[in-house]
């Protein structure tokens, strides 16, 4: 996953993650880690990136690709 963005919060990172993995999002309030997990359930879109998962493409902003959240089969539960 690779996204970037401006703004309110800015981000900029790459993330990868093998099948069998656990990843650790942490950072202080405010940092982006729930603007990244709303990026992964297509419930934010980046200003740029692309974000793939167990090689299906969700997103892609050079090819316009943007699959809809209810077919990307991912459970988000919001903080509060």
């Amino acid at each position: 996953m690779r996204v970037r963005q401006s703004g309110t919060i800015p981000l900029d990172l790459a993330l990868r993650c093998e099948r069998g993995q656990l990843l650790v999002i942490a950072g202080p309030s405010g940092s982006g880690k729930s603007t990244v997990l709303r990026c992964i359930a297509g419930l934010h879109r980046p200003l740029s990136g692309r974000i793939d998962c167990c090689g299906s493409l969700w997103f892609d902003s050079e090819t316009q690709v943007d699959v809809a959240t209810r077919h990307r089969r991912i459970g988000f539960v919001f903080q509060s």
